[in-house]
């Protein structure tokens, strides 16, 4: 046999993704197509909390009720404290072209379908 190292409950298992009998018949005599793609992770649900790698096991959802109040985030604040935390006289860029590359880091981050969640938590 070809395809040996899979038992029947695998080939069953495909057969079932592929649409069942009536959609491998299809395959079988030319009336319909299957497309075999990879699949994307998403690495962080709806409500932006990462989900585990390897994750079999469904997640109840958190109490949607329950709300945090996202924080104002000032960037000249952040670039601020990243400089003092360096020796003095390191050079770093200037507020305007730190505002655009996180602009441009998140709009990175937003067109990703792996990782456009993780902005829906706080």
């Amino acid at each position: 046999m070809k395809y040996g190292k899979y038992t029947l409950g695998q080939i069953e298992a495909v057969l079932n993704k592929l649409g069942g009998e009536d959609a491998v018949d299809g395959i079988l005599e030319g009336t319909k197509q299957a497309d075999v793609r990879d699949v994307i992770r998403f690495l962080f649900d709806r409500t932006g909390r990462c989900i585990p790698y390897g994750l079999t096991s469904s997640v109840c959802d958190a109490d949607r009720s329950f709300k945090f109040v996202q924080p104002e985030v000032s960037l000249a604040d952040r670039l601020n404290r990243l400089i003092s935390s360096f020796p003095q006289g390191t050079t770093f860029c200037f507020q305007e072209e730190f505002e655009q590359e996180i602009a441009a880091l998140r709009a990175l981050i937003e067109a990703d379908p792996r990782f456009k969640n993780c902005f829906n938590g706080v």
